[in-house]
């Protein structure tokens, strides 16, 4: 890999003030929200449940600024090991000792990217990434961390075998997942059994559903049920039955907007000493491509934009793997130069860079100036791509080769 100098890293302080703007707009939405008729702040009540909405808003938000930057850096250290993985698979590849304490590496490294996405969803700072999946092999995936949630209540999980696939955000997805159980397993003081169901349905046209196939995920409990009176406002932000610190009031809306984020609908049954059933109305998916192990030999140059060497090491072993020559800069002002002066078949860039531009900025540039010059966006910090994602493909770190090679020919294909 060829390198140009060497940069210091500068973005943290920027993105952390634009934080800081951000949770002072949201808190001043709060405020407006809770003044108008039909909002929990309106009772009589009002100044004090309004307080403890906007302190629990303020708290949520600082986790979230929190544990988006904590994510980011993770997302970074985790790039340099599953590069560095790569590496080390070639090397030991005859050793099956050797080979063991790699693959148990990588499991590693992967358990930790999807620690920092559950972390991510949670401080909203995801950007939402729809892929089509098969329900039961994602609600497998989680069956272990459901079953600790429940906390040594029963679960029983019911999918039919010809279920449909949807297309959802799978860190949505989880977290949603497990909202519900903590929900179920709140509402069964004395124990009780939890079923997951899945099964195909047809809905015709109504103010509810579009009409069409979809997949109705029910989670049912055997709990002490839900009053009338109570269930129109359990899809209501900070809305809670629960004790004073033991609950948000957001577990259920973060399912509401999941679900209709997705296309869908949510609705929730309960009777009074019997339980609750919520289901989840998921539009159903066309069915996923098979994908090919193999991966396609390619050939060109690659000019390589990140701020972080050691990131940058690791992205070019995954590069020059697919069969690419890589060029590194380590800043927007030198990727133009290179651009200008030089001739590229891709240009792969990290988007939280110091100076100008930064990622997103310098691909609306080469944009501009060389329309057919493929750019791949990549971060581990969603947030900082959002408003890019419209516009541009977004690789999230840590990636491994074959979603690069996916990636790649993705934003090859768009460039004609």
């Amino acid at each position: 890999m060829h390198s140009g100098p060497a940069a210091s890293k500068g973005s943290a302080r920027k993105q952390a003030d634009k934080q800081a703007d951000t949770s002072a707009r949201r808190s001043r939405s709060a405020a407006a929200a809770g003044s108008s008729p039909s909002s929990p702040g309106s009772s009589p009540g009002a100044p004090q449940s309004l307080r403890r909405q906007l302190a629990e808003s303020k708290k949520m938000d600082a986790l979230g600024q929190l544990g988006g930057g904590v994510a980011h850096d993770f997302n970074n250290l985790l790039m340099i090991i599953t590069g560095n993985v790569q590496v080390l698979k070639r090397l030991g590849e005859q050793n099956p000792r050797v080979r063991r304490a790699i693959d148990a590496i990588e499991t590693a490294a992967q358990r930790g990217a999807d620690l920092t996405r559950q972390l991510l969803t949670f401080s909203r700072r995801q950007q939402l990434d729809p892929q089509i999946v098969e329900i039961g092999e994602r609600i497998a995936a989680v069956r272990g961390i459901l079953g600790s949630t429940l906390d040594g209540n029963d679960l029983v999980i019911d999918i039919a075998p010809d279920a449909w696939p949807v297309s959802v955000d799978i860190g949505e997805f989880e977290n949603a997942l497990v909202n519900l159980a903590v929900n179920a397993r709140d509402a069964m003081p004395n124990g009780g059994t939890v079923t997951v169901c899945a099964r195909n349905v047809r809905l015709d046209r109504s103010d509810r559903y579009p009409g069409g196939d979809y997949l109705a995920l029910s989670f049912a409990d055997t709990g002490v049920g839900i009053p009338k009176t109570v269930v129109e406002r359990v899809f209501d932000p900070f809305f809670t039955t629960k004790p004073p610190g033991k609950g948000t009031g957001l577990g259920l809306s973060q399912v509401h907007g999941f679900v209709h984020q997705a296309g869908g609908s949510v609705t929730i049954a309960s009777t009074l000493g019997r339980g609750t059933t919520l289901t989840m109305y998921l539009p159903r998916a066309a069915p996923q491509p098979a994908r090919g192990q193999a991966l396609s030999r390619r050939t060109g140059t690659v000019l390589l934009v990140e701020d972080n060497p050691d990131v940058a090491d690791a992205s070019a072993v995954l590069l020059e793997q697919l069969g690419y020559a890589v060029h590194w800069v380590p800043d927007g002002r030198a990727a133009l130069a290179q651009i200008e002066g030089g001739s590229y078949d891709l240009v792969v860039s990290d988007v939280v860079m110091p100076g100008h531009p930064d990622g997103v900025a310098l691909a609306r540039l080469i944009r501009q100036r060389r329309p057919h010059l493929p750019v791949l966006l990549a971060t581990g910090y969603g947030e900082a791509a959002r408003d890019a994602g419209r516009d541009f493909t977004i690789l999230h770190k840590p990636y491994a080769m074959q979603e690069l090679s996916r990636s790649i020919a993705k934003v090859m294909a768009a460039a004609g």
